[in-house]
């Protein structure tokens, strides 16, 4: 309804134009707020997460405190937003060194939450958003574990049930986003994988896509642009990150853009040219001519030949003439 809602973890709550970026006001609450709050449109309500125990219901019209539920989650427990589905609101609690739980809350008389409906054992840690369409809900842990719900009016464990699971995984525990669309269930962490949902066996089997970027590391929550999936990961033993493009549906990779990638070395200035010539600690080569200079863009590089992977380059010298050698720590290139 034409703001932002900004959580502090000083424990306020701020109120922000999206238009101006001005701040129309703020709410304090008795504790900190580990992370932003969850909005149900519908009924009008917002949901706050408190640092531990506490649970604020808020009136979007007006913001005045709805009520306050004990959830009784203790501290630092709580890593992700709450999650919206079905009129209710799904919470993760990080209640162990490797076990989390998933609690199916309910709204009483005016919305705000009131009941406590199930509670659901997970293996792993809960770090990432709880995905939501429609009446369906997953839930992704730092095991592997990946479990799709269906949410319903009725009360009580009724209200839950489980439809699909992917079993955890033995190894070391990484964070796992997400992203739930079209009947499938995509899963980033050290590999990206995408899920197909089948109620029936209670199965999520693996669909096939072009690369599956074993060994690289997701750290950041997937994101669809109508039938594009967008993803950014640090490859295994390569400098910089990577952002990527692919078609959500046939799994066919469209295009990717590599950031933050440092030099290898200094420069090599060909006063002849005159250009510069740079290359990336990746292997990408860039040459800047007059015109690049002009325009204080050069966005085209050429890749280094005879290596699909080259290793992360650490050392340049300029050898004149627009020639330069380059070198590679712990290797013997």
């Amino acid at each position: 309804e034409g703001r932002l809602l900004v959580t502090e973890k000083s424990g306020k709550l701020h109120l922000l134009d999206p238009a101006s970026g001005q701040r129309t006001g703020y709410f304090s609450f008795g504790q900190t707020l580990p992370v932003p709050p969850a909005v149900d449109s519908r009924k009008g309500m917002v949901y706050l997460l408190g640092e531990h125990s506490s649970l604020y219901t808020l009136s979007l019209e007006d913001m005045s405190r709805a009520g306050v539920f004990f959830v009784g989650h203790e501290s630092g427990s709580i890593a992700t937003y709450p999650a919206v589905v079905l009129g209710k609101l799904a919470v993760a609690e990080n209640s162990g060194r490797a076990t989390s739980k998933l609690h199916l809350l309910a709204s009483g008389e005016g919305g705000a939450i009131g009941a406590h409906e199930t509670t659901r054992r997970l293996e792993g840690l809960v770090t990432t958003p709880l995905l939501v369409d429609g009446r369906r809900l997953v839930a992704l842990t730092s095991r592997g574990e990946v479990t799709v719900y269906e949410v319903s009016a009725s009360q009580g464990d009724d209200a839950l049930t489980k439809i699909a699971t992917r079993e955890a995984e033995s190894g070391k525990p990484v964070a796992r986003f997400g992203l739930l669309a079209a009947g499938h269930v995509w899963s980033a962490g050290t590999q990206l994988n995408k899920l197909a949902v089948l109620p029936t066996g209670n199965r999520l089997p693996v669909k096939d896509i072009d690369f599956d970027y074993v060994g690289d590391t997701f750290d950041y929550q997937l994101q669809s642009v109508g039938d594009i999936l967008v993803h950014l990961r640090h490859p295994k033993k390569h400098p910089g990150s990577i952002v990527a493009a692919m078609h959500a549906e046939t799994g066919k990779a469209l295009w990717q853009t590599e950031l933050g990638v440092p030099l290898a070395g200094p420069p090599s200035v060909d006063s002849a040219g005159p250009r510069i010539g740079a290359i990336t600690a990746s292997g990408a080569a860039y040459l800047l001519d007059r015109q690049a200079m002009k325009s204080r863009v050069q966005d085209s590089a050429q890749r280094m030949r005879g290596r699909t992977k080259p290793p992360t380059l650490t050392n340049t010298a300029d050898l004149g003439g627009g020639r330069m050698a380059l070198g590679a720590t712990g290797t013997k290139t």
